[in-house]
């Protein structure tokens, strides 16, 4: 149990995320944050915490390298302006109402 908090506490940013996450809590129980701000800021904690880039320590990996899975993808069907050769332009008596 102890290596789990210890565990827990040893990130800088894990000890930050807890203490707001915590504060907004109370201050929604104890109503001194609306429920409409507790949810924007509970919504903005936890997307700071979990979309954070890893730390130095932490390499990242290089992308992959392409497979024959993607090489083998069929081109595209060609698009209407590709198989359309003959253009027709808009007469008045194509458009009722218009003189």
């Amino acid at each position: 149990m102890i290596a789990a908090f210890t565990a827990l506490f040893a990130s800088a940013s894990k000890i930050v995320f807890l203490m707001i996450a915590g504060t907004v809590c109370v201050g929604l129980f104890l109503k001194i944050i609306d429920p409409k701000d507790f949810l924007v800021l509970a919504g903005m904690v936890f997307t700071y915490y979990f979309t954070m880039q890893p730390a130095a320590s932490q390499p990242v990996p290089p992308p992959a390298a392409p497979t024959d899975a993607v090489a083998a993808i069929p081109p595209l069907p060609p698009t209407l302006s590709e198989t359309t050769t003959k253009t027709t332009t808009a007469t008045p008596a194509m458009m009722p109402g218009v003189k």
